[in-house]
């Protein structure tokens, strides 16, 4: 019986069952898991591949711990080969330089969860003080005011934040929050520090003191 354009062709892989059922328009080349694989397939890599996360994995079915298409962690068959260590459940391998695609043997270092979480952690906490610090004020790329617009806010007396948001172009909870002293502290602790240093004359001792009673035995500037 000839082949007609509504019967189905014969899969590839030379089994000899017809393909179904139809993909959109034209028929399948192959019955589903009937197609090549690994170094018949045309996207084959050697058998390693680059995760989400961007961690190398490598085909290897045969070991323990690979996953269910058979892939495992480069960084832990390198561990297991340079040390005969075998990369438990609970254990991660870091990588120091922080680079996941890094696998050389002094680059690795085993550690527990919860040690490898804490450890990163800590960096994030370094690295998010050190950004907040180089970003505050006017250094910050974002910032919309400038360090006369902040001084102009906190001096205003009988305008509203609503006004001083229209003026400046920041929202009203901004204002709030510079009148406040949640953003922008730097400069509130500079104004604070200028103060109390206009007030004890620069090092502690209020000028009254000294220039009342210069010799006053409880006075230690002119002593």
């Amino acid at each position: 019986m000839a082949e007609t354009h509504s019967t189905p062709p014969l899969c590839q892989c030379g089994c000899g069952e017809r393909v179904l059922p139809k993909r959109k328009w034209k028929w399948r080349k192959y019955i589903p898991g009937h197609g090549p694989r690994m170094e018949r397939h045309c996207k084959w890599r050697g058998g390693t591949t680059l995760t989400q996360q961007g961690y190398v994995d490598v085909y290897k079915p045969e070991h323990p711990r690979a996953n269910k298409t058979g892939y495992i962690r480069r960084s832990w068959l390198v561990i297991e080969e340079t040390t005969g260590h075998v990369v438990q459940p609970g254990e991660d391998v870091h990588h120091i330089n922080e680079v996941v695609t890094d696998d050389r043997p002094e680059n690795l270092s085993v550690l527990s969860h919860g040690e490898h979480r804490k450890l990163h952690n800590a960096k994030r906490r370094e690295a998010g003080e050190a950004l907040k610090i180089r970003q505050s004020g006017e250094s910050n790329r974002w910032a919309k005011l400038t360090l006369v617009d902040v001084r102009t806010i906190r001096a205003s007396r009988g305008v509203t934040q609503r006004e001083l948001a229209r003026k400046f172009g920041v929202s009203e909870g901004n204002i709030q929050k510079i009148v406040s002293g949640k953003l922008w502290r730097e400069d509130l602790r500079e104004q604070q520090g200028r103060a109390t240093q206009d007030v004890t004359g620069g090092d502690g001792c209020p000028d009254t003191c000294c220039a009342d009673a210069p010799l006053d035995k409880s006075c230690t500037k002119k002593l």
